[in-house]
Parts: structure tokens; C-alpha cells; sequence
């Protein structure tokens, strides 16, 4: 059995700057829900990792009661992805250990974020193609009679003729 060292960061909450307060539109890497219900006791505590544009991760808790008003709780600020998944390990184990169980449903809505699976990619760029002078008669034999020739069927290939100079 492996055992994996967890760096002990999560010790309190820490202050967020405005930016780095998620919204709907932050992408989250990682989300789990822990629920504890027992006697009166209706409780959840949902963890997530956001990811932010300047290359930050944040790890965040929301506690409170089940279809309540969720506080919320900023565990780390770092630069660092694998800080910030230990850390939300951490604060997963520590729950566990008070009776929390994982729930199924890990994506939770009433929590700000979208999944980095949902994030539509950007679109590639337009690469420009520049127009090349023709072949000569002679780089044009030359390629005829070329192994590539024939695998692409003795085609006009502008390319070819910048391969040939290079």
C-alpha cells in the first residue's frame, strides 16, 4: 500500500482576493460532497478546486444544511495543483473522520463553478495560406519521379518545392 504525504496547508480559512471569488463562470477542477445525517443533524459540506486564468488554484468548502444557504469557506490560495488537491484531501479526511459520508452527486449546482469538461475549447486559429510560385519544369520532374510523387499521386505539391530548399 502506498502512503501519500499530505502537505499540511488548510489550517484556516484564508482571505480571497475579489477575483479569485468564484463565480458561475469558474472553472473547477475537482468537486466532492460529503453529507452527515444523523438524529437532527442534516449537514453537507461540499469541496471544490478551481482553476483560474492566471494559472492560480484556489480550494474552496461551502458548508451548512441540506437545502440551505451554504457558507462559504476558502481553504487555500496557491500556485500549485497538487497543493491544492492535498488540500482538499485533507479537508475530505478530516470530515470523514467526524462521520461525513461521499455523496454521489459531486457536481452540486448551488455551488458557483462549471467543470472544466463543460468549458467550450477556443476556436483554432486561421492559419493564412500564402501562394507559392509554381514548380519549374525541372523540380516538377524531379518530383514525378520522387517516391512521395507516387504516393500522392504526381500532384502539384507547392510544398514540395519548399522542402527541396531547406
Amino acid at each position: 500500500m502506498k502512503i501519500m504525504k499530505i502537505f499540511r496547508i488548510a489550517v484556516a480559512n484564508v482571505t480571497l482576493p475579489a477575483d479569485k471569488k468564484p463565480t458561475k463562470d469558474t472553472v473547477y477542477i475537482r468537486s466532492e460532497r460529503l453529507v452527515y445525517q444523523y438524529g437532527t443533524s442534516n449537514k453537507e459540506y461540499i469541496v471544490r478546486v478551481y482553476k483560474y486564468p492566471d494559472g492560480m488554484y484556489s480550494t474552496i468548502g461551502f458548508n451548512g444544511r441540506i437545502g440551505g444557504k451554504l457558507t462559504v469557506q476558502p481553504k487555500a490560495l496557491t500556485h500549485s495543483l497538487a497543493q491544492a488537491t492535498s488540500v482538499m484531501s485533507e479537508l475530505m479526511w478530516e470530515k470523514e473522520a467526524k462521520g461525513y459520508e461521499r455523496a454521489l452527486d459531486a457536481n452540486f449546482l448551488r455551488v458557483p463553478g462549471i467543470h472544466e469538461s463543460e468549458v467550450e475549447p477556443e476556436p483554432e486559429p486561421v492559419v493564412e495560406l500564402s501562394k507559392e510560385e509554381p514548380l519549374t519544369e525541372k523540380e516538377q520532374e524531379d518530383f514525378e519521379k520522387s517516391d512521395l510523387a507516387e504516393l500522392i499521386g504526381h500532384q502539384n505539391i507547392s510544398w514540395y518545392k519548399k522542402a527541396l530548399s531547406e
